[in-house]
Order: structure tokens, then C-alpha cells, then sequence
């Protein structure tokens, strides 16, 4: 059985490529799966993080691991997330994998930025710079 937060049917899990560049973005948004970003190539991406419990991130994949990036990044349940290529990199290509799957119409929420700088007050200036 499902959980409360899941309508219609479901697979176990589900996985999508998708690009980022400078002009198409992920948009700030939260599902009700667990999810993993992997990065493959292309330029690092940051990624703002709004933890349910209140607290935030940002994260940096890539592959120069000795910085500290890195090529996967989990992102539980329910947090708000959106991401943006790195300074002037050109285009990120990634794939999430989600378990229990994402049915786009009913499991994604859109963030509501005002909402959300509410919530998050010390990460204002970063929801404008990532969704600006």
C-alpha cells in the first residue's frame, strides 16, 4: 500500500535523463519520493536544498571530487529543491532515479517563493539567485 501522499498508480521507482543550462533550469519544486540526482558531464551544478525540518543546503555535483563536489546527491522526500550550472559552465547532463515513482501531475509541488523565504529567511537572496 501506498502512502497517504501517492494517488493513482505506481511503479516501485522511476529514473529520467534531464538537461540544465543557463537558461533552462529546474524549476524550485518538491516530491513526495526519495529521489537521487547522478551527474554524468558537463559543467558543475549547484543545487539550494529546503529540508522539511526547516534547515538548507547547497550542494555542488561534478566530478572534481577533490573540491568537494560530488556525483550524486540524495534528496529526501519532501524537500524543495531547484539547481543552476555553476558560474558560466554551458549545460549539466543529469538522471534522478525516485522510489516510489513520480507521476509529474499529482506527486510534484511547485514552490511558492514568497512562501518560502518565510520559511527560510536566511536563504532569501539564494531563492532569488536560483530563481531568478
Amino acid at each position: 500500500m501506498l502512502p497517504a501522499a501517492f494517488k493513482g498508480k505506481h511503479t516501485a521507482g522511476s529514473a529520467l535523463y534531464f538537461m540544465v543550462t543557463q537558461t533552462r533550469r529546474v524549476i524550485l519544486h518538491k516530491i513526495h519520493s526519495d529521489q537521487m540526482f547522478h551527474f554524468y558531464f558537463g559543467s558543475p551544478l549547484e543545487v539550494l536544498l529546503l529540508y522539511p525540518d526547516g534547515h538548507s543546503d547547497i550542494k555542488i555535483l561534478g566530478h572534481d571530487l577533490a573540491s568537494g563536489m560530488t556525483p550524486q546527491l540524495f534528496i529526501p522526500a519532501n524537500t524543495f529543491h531547484t539547481c543552476k550550472i555553476l558560474g558560466d559552465g554551458e549545460y549539466a547532463l543529469l538522471a534522478t532515479s525516485e522510489w516510489i515513482s513520480v507521476d509529474p501531475k499529482e506527486d510534484v509541488v511547485r514552490g511558492d517563493i514568497s512562501a518560502l523565504m518565510q520559511t527560510y529567511p536566511d536563504r532569501k537572496n539564494d531563492l532569488s539567485r536560483f530563481t531568478d
